[in-house]
C-alpha cells in the first residue's frame, strides 16, 4: 500500500516501536511495532488490546531518527503523518521527556500482523 493510505489506515498514537531493521541492500526499513489495536477503528472488545505488526517500507530513499532511540524502554509514538511521500512519525521518551523524529522516504509499505 501507499504510504498515505497506511497512515490513514493504522492510528499508531500510543503505540511502540520493538526493533527496526535497515536494508541498504534491498532498501527496507522493517518496524515492528507494538501497536495500541484499541485505538484503531475497527477494534473489537474481543480483540487483544494490544499486538506486533511489522510494517515493512519498500523502495526507501531516505531514513532518518536523529536525537533519541526510537526502540528506547519509554519511547512511545505521539503521531505519524503523511508529507510528500514521506512518513514522519513523532517520539516522545518519557524518561528524559524529549520529543524527536523518524522519517522514512518510502515508494510503499506492507503490513502484516505477527
Amino acid at each position: 500500500m501507499k504510504i498515505d493510505k497506511f497512515i490513514s489506515d493504522y492510528n499508531l498514537h500510543d503505540s511502540y516501536i520493538e526493533s527496526i531493521e535497515t536494508d541498504d541492500h534491498n532498501q527496507t526499513v522493517t518496524l515492528n511495532i507494538n501497536l495500541a489495536f484499541w485505538m484503531q477503528k475497527d477494534y473489537v472488545e474481543s480483540m487483544p488490546e494490544n499486538g506486533i505488526v511489522k510494517a515493512v517500507f519498500h523502495n526507501v530513499s531516505l531514513y532518518s531518527c536523529e536525537d533519541g532511540d526510537p526502540t528506547g524502554e519509554f519511547v512511545s509514538i505521539l503521531n505519524a503523518e503523511y508529507r510528500d511521500g514521506t512518513v514522519v512519525i513523532s517520539l516522545l521518551d518519557d524518561e528524559s521527556v524529549s520529543c524527536f523524529e523518524m522519517i522514512i522516504s518510502a515508494d510503499e509499505v506492507t503490513v502484516s500482523i505477527e
